[in-house]
């Protein structure tokens, strides 16, 4: 472990609790205009709160961004009123996102806005994982007629008044307030199939085979705010939506025409989970390193060893929330009562890093989270810790359980391999353990990322998958591949299947399983890209929770049974709070009205701690 603890009592007294309330930006509304090369194509006014993204910030990589097409053309005046009108900055603040106002010519809406559309959508937002359009009067008009024509990349609509369009060319959830002439009918039109509910003065179509395709309709006059609000709880919150059917979403721009795939917008409130935001100092070098647990209520009162632990790991330059917010984690934990912890392991200007990024180094503190995590937690099985990653992460994964099989009793990947910087030394890791530890390994990958092509390359954008296999193979005394053929993966599988998510994409599965009954797992997806694919949480979850680790042995137990490990209660010297936390070393001042607490906690550490000595 790099990183020493600090002492009981030193820290005991040095804890610190701060709040980290969401702050208005203070610039509020600017004006500026949208470019295609030299030509103007749109004035725009822009609410843009990205700048109160931190630690604490939520929904960082699905955050909503919003194109507002307003009733009539505005000044700076208007556009900041509209935004108060609609409610909608406290929002833009929490999730710490931007609204665009597309300001219309004085004669109103025209074919022009119409045309530059897309162009305006690719300037602003690029590739978008949650683009939602509102639109208002005349602007609801517009959205109906011509937006609904162009919206297959769109994540959530919502109309205030209008009049009404034509079908909708794509079915995209919509919420549609004060409308007199039956404007949701476009979009109610496009769902494939639809069952109707109404409560009080409010219809809801939805679609059976997609829980997300859903048209919602206010018969009560409601003021903007109230719709909005409306909209978002009822619409907007439940959903984003990315183009990553074909290829990866991020090489490519919204603008182009193809099949995009939802996501379930995450809120930790709604899977009951408590977040802590860990700050802690593992070098002790001044810097700390970051990490968030997710724990629910039944995770947080469980006995001690009974309580799986997943460690999620982002890809490269993504933000540590990632994999909570897409991968689909977050609803197996809710189902299975797992704790979820998501390290910040590639580190940022204010962050530590927890690895030097090969991870194939003994000396990695991922490890020493791992092992802190334990010690803090004695509900946490140790016999049951499983470790993914996506991308990059994918890959610290693979190095690390090459290096450190001991600790974990299965690994997944998203879309990843090795570096093919660190075969050497990898190679020499999997053959020293070979005779101690097998890893169970779930690995899947889209046909269709831009990066980790299928069938499976040698070495293609910066990893190799081919030697993440044999090293994995060599690690599980399975006979080693040395010729791949054109097979997804390059190999002849045993139980080969598809899997068909509730309608969703495709999964052609097969396995390897060596004579212990520990499987590789391999896993197409047909026509995704290079990312998360929610549904496979589900899948690796399965896959993982027939797993565990004997934990004096080392050997990996297939099917575990009953018994749990009882992990001894050490004193954490970590400084966690529900979304609010400081350094242990560099916490702000406490107030006074806490200071006798605090010497009453050091009190009673210092008892406690000369107790244990």
């Amino acid at each position: 472990m790099k990183g020493k603890l600090f002492k009981t009592l030193l820290v005991s007294s040095m804890l610190t609790y701060n709040i980290a309330p969401i702050m208005a930006i203070e610039n509020n509304v600017t004006t500026s205009n949208v470019l295609d090369g030299n030509e103007v194509i749109a004035e725009i006014f822009k609410y843009d709160a990205s700048s109160l993204k931190n630690e604490y910030s939520e929904a960082v990589t699905s955050k909503p961004t919003y194109l507002i097409y307003p009733d009539t053309q505005m000044d700076l005046t208007s556009a900041n009123a509209l935004l108060d009108q609609l409610g909608i900055k406290e929002h833009l603040d929490r999730y710490a996102t931007a609204a665009y106002i597309i300001n219309p010519e004085a004669d109103g809406y025209t074919q022009e806005e119409s045309d530059e559309y897309l162009k305006i959508v690719d300037k602003l937002i690029g590739a978008s994982m949650n683009t939602k359009v509102i639109g208002i009067g005349n602007g609801a008009t517009f959205v109906n007629k011509e937006i609904s024509q162009k919206d297959w990349m769109l994540a959530g609509i919502m109309t205030y008044g209008g009049e009404a369009g034509t079908t909708a060319r794509y079915s995209v959830p919509a919420y549609v307030s004060n409308s007199a002439t039956n404007s949701e009918l476009g979009y109610i039109k496009a769902l494939s199939s639809n069952k109707k509910v109404t409560s009080g003065s409010v219809d809801t179509y939805s679609n059976p085979d997609c829980k997300f395709e859903t048209v919602v309709v206010n018969h009560e006059e409601e003021s903007l705010s109230e719709a909005f609000s409306n909209a978002w709880q009822k619409v907007l919150s439940n959903n984003g939506r990315f183009g990553n059917i074909g290829g990866t979403f991020y090489t490519m721009t919204d603008s182009v025409e193809r099949e995009y795939e939802y996501y379930t917008f995450f809120e930790k409130e709604d899977y009951g989970f408590e977040r802590n935001v860990v700050k802690y100092d593992f070098d002790n070098d001044g810097k700390d390193s970051l990490w968030y647990e997710y724990i629910s209520e039944e995770v947080n009162n469980a006995s001690a060893g009974s309580v799986p632990l997943v460690i999620l790991l982002h890809g490269n330059g993504n933000d540590a929330r990632t994999q909570i917010e897409t991968s689909g984690w977050a609803q197996v934990a809710k189902d299975n009562k797992l704790m979820l912890v998501e390290p910040e392991w590639q580190g940022t200007n204010q962050f530590d890093a927890l690895t030097n990024d090969d991870s194939s180094s003994l000396d990695n503190d991922i490890i020493s989270l791992v092992e802190k995590l334990k010690a803090t937690y004695p509900q946490i099985d140790a016999s049951r810790i499983y470790i993914e990653g996506l991308s990059r992460g994918s890959r610290n994964s693979l190095h690390i359980g090459l290096v450190h099989p001991e600790l974990f009793a299965g690994l997944g990947i998203h879309s990843g391999g090795i570096n093919p910087e660190f075969v050497d030394g990898l190679k020499e890791f999997a053959q020293d353990n070979a005779s101690k530890y097998d890893m169970p390994v779930y690995m899947t990958i889209g046909t269709k990322d831009s990066f980790e092509y299928l069938p499976v390359a040698s070495s293609a954008g910066g990893v190799n998958i081919q030697k993440a296999i044999q090293y994995y193979q060599t690690l599980n005394d399975l006979p080693v591949t040395t010729t791949f053929n054109n097979s997804y993966f390059g190999l002849d599988l045993e139980n080969e299947k598809t899997i068909n998510n509730d309608g969703s994409l495709l999964i052609k599965s097969g396995t390897l399983t060596n004579s212990k009954g520990v499987a590789m797992s391999f896993n197409a997806i047909e026509n995704f890209g290079h990312w998360n694919y929610e549904p496979t949480a589900k899948e690796m979850w399965a896959f993982f929770s027939n797993y565990s680790r004997n934990l004096e042995t080392g050997e990996i137990v297939v099917k575990k049974g009953d018994t749990n490990t009882v992990i001894p209660t050490n004193q954490d010297t970590t400084t966690k709070t529900t979304d609010k936390v400081t350094s242990v070393k560099t916490g702000d001042n406490t107030p006074i009205i806490m200071l006798p607490m605090l010497l009453l906690m050091s009190l009673t550490l210092l008892v406690k701690t000369k107790k244990e000595l």
